[in-house]
């Protein structure tokens, strides 16, 4: 069980330099609140504190929130949290829909190769980084984390985010060789992931 450093804790902080809460926090608080930062992706599932936040504005199309399921699978496929996955409700889903917004458009041209017939396991992983891409160079990271974590507690939310920010920067911001190798592996999550591409490919043709 791993836990985060304060550089990290800084990255995430970059990520939503707006929120004050999140600005004011110290290390030492985060650890104090969340059994000293530990961190079990794996077994982490969706909570039940809290409601999750839609964010403003105007609701999901099929196409954007079928979407937004495939980035759901991304980002679980990324931190290997297919618990999370698993226990995700629709508006856990539109949530991340929402966050990912800006760039939602562009990530259905990926999704469109990912869903290909004959698509490789290692196309479907270089899709995967190639989302991710798209979501840290259009500056939509932090939401997109902030509402994938959104029905945990807000220490635990942040917690999780960090290391979640740390492990996708890294993956976006080398050459990605090893992040798709680990991806490769994860038969199942891919299994999901190309089933809800299909099903994004579906809803936006017929939009």
């Amino acid at each position: 069980m791993a836990t985060i450093t304060q550089e990290q804790l800084d990255s995430f902080k970059a990520e939503l330099p707006n929120d004050q809460r999140l600005q004011a926090l110290t290390r030492p608080q985060l650890l104090s609140n969340t059994d000293d930062g530990k961190i079990d992706w794996p077994d982490l599932t969706s909570g039940q504190e809290k409601p999750v936040s839609l964010s403003a504005g105007a609701p999901l199309t099929p196409c954007q929130m079928a979407v937004g399921s495939v980035v759901f699978d991304v980002i679980a496929l990324a931190l290997g949290a297919s618990a999370m996955r698993a226990s995700a409700s629709p508006a856990a889903i539109e949530a991340v829909g929402r966050a990912a917004r800006p760039v939602l458009s562009q990530i259905e041209q990926v999704i469109a190769r990912m869903a290909a017939p004959g698509a490789t396991n290692r196309e479907i992983a270089t899709g995967v980084l190639d989302i991710l891409r798209l979501i840290y160079k259009g500056g939509a990271l932090g939401a997109v984390i902030e509402a994938f974590l959104g029905t945990l507690t807000w220490y635990e939310m942040v917690l999780y985010a960090v290391s979640a920010t740390a492990t996708i920067v890294l993956a976006v911001t080398t050459g990605g060789t090893a992040f798709i190798a680990l991806v490769v592996l994860e038969v199942t999550g891919l299994g999901v992931l190309v089933n809800d591409s299909v099903k994004a490919v579906q809803a936006c043709q017929a939009a």
